[in-house]
């Protein structure tokens, strides 16, 4: 849906799902480089 609308012939409707996909590719982004903690770390922190 939101690709639909980023073709839309409506500018307000196009700005606005171009903007909400650009949106949402960022924070993925960002969500996939962030390192997770893993158990080990875990121990270390809990053991400082």
């Amino acid at each position: 849906m939101i690709e639909k609308n980023m073709t839309s012939t409506d500018e307000f409707v196009r700005t606005l799902y171009t903007d909400l996909h650009d949106r949402i590719q960022h924070y993925e982004k960002e969500e996939a480089g962030a390192e997770k903690m893993k158990r080990v770390d875990c121990l270390l922190f809990m053991a400082s």
